[in-house]
């Protein structure tokens, strides 16, 4: 009995991939609930009592719980957005402040994963202020950042940001352009054929790399959803499986800073 349990335990993995067509929905989010509670009564009733056994039950349950979390998270976001309640207050936001929290979530990430992650910042006398709701922007960088990271075996990670100048109106208010923020790796790409899919709500590009990845099919749907709601657009571009990809989205700027101008390294140049 207890080998046929502990069996079962390698299939939880598969328990933690929502399906498209049934993540959405309340009684298949209860099973999954159900499941996870269903292995720790296993430990509590005894049917499991060699230490290092009941250890491996206890992890997997916990990275099961996680997984569950997120997954209602997501939910919940992707229904208040859809419904129109999703309120967000913008407010000025400093980039910098920005790269540096991402940063110090994602870089061990990487590194793990032996990673080159580098950031590019843009080239200002000034800080660069954006016009965004701080927590959103944050949530939109992980899930690119992380999507990035999952789907890289090998090479790098770089995150870039650049100032498009050009007067915008976003609320209401005029403001003097955007910055646009990209996130590209060296990973196993997407197709030109299934790109399509990637911004669909529960929706991943094929089953097998839902398999072998994991994930709600709802991080792409949710990042572009508030990137529109802060005034800017989602775009990705993948040549195609194999040759990487690069997302970006684009904020709109609080102020506009004070670029530095590129050194004329030519005497003719002067003369231009």
């Amino acid at each position: 009995m207890k080998r046929s349990i502990l069996a079962t335990l390698t299939l939880l993995p598969t328990l933690l991939l929502p399906l498209p067509a049934q993540a959405e929905n309340p009684a298949h989010v209860q099973q999954l609930l159900d499941t996870r509670i269903g292995f720790l009564k296993l430990i509590l009733d005894g049917m499991i009592d060699e230490p290092e056994e009941q250890r491996q039950c206890i992890d997997e349950a916990y990275r099961s719980a996680m997984h569950l979390m997120d997954v209602i998270q997501d939910i919940l976001d992707i229904a208040k957005i859809e419904a129109g309640k999703m309120q967000l207050d913008l407010n000025p936001v400093k980039l910098d402040d920005l790269l540096v929290d991402v940063e110090k979530f994602t870089r061990p990430q990487a590194q793990q994963r032996n990673l080159s992650f580098e950031i590019r910042a843009p080239d200002t006398r000034d800080e660069v202020i954006l016009y965004g709701n701080y927590q959103r922007l944050k949530q939109v960088m992980l899930n690119l950042v992380g999507n990035a990271i999952k789907f890289t075996h090998e090479g790098s990670i770089t995150i870039s940001a650049e100032v498009i100048p050009g007067k915008v109106v976003v609320q209401g208010e005029e403001k003097p352009g955007m910055v646009k923020i990209s996130v590209a790796d060296t990973g196993i790409g997407v197709s030109l054929e299934k790109q399509d899919k990637l911004f669909q709500t529960f929706s991943q590009v094929d089953g097998s790399r839902t398999r072998q990845y994991g994930g709600t099919g709802l991080g792409l749907a949710i990042s572009q959803k508030l990137v529109e709601a802060m005034g800017g657009v989602v775009n990705f571009f993948s040549m195609g499986e194999g040759l990487g990809s690069t997302v970006t989205f684009t904020v709109p700027l609080y102020q506009d800073p004070v670029m530095v101008a590129a050194p004329l390294t030519d005497s003719a140049d002067l003369l231009l």
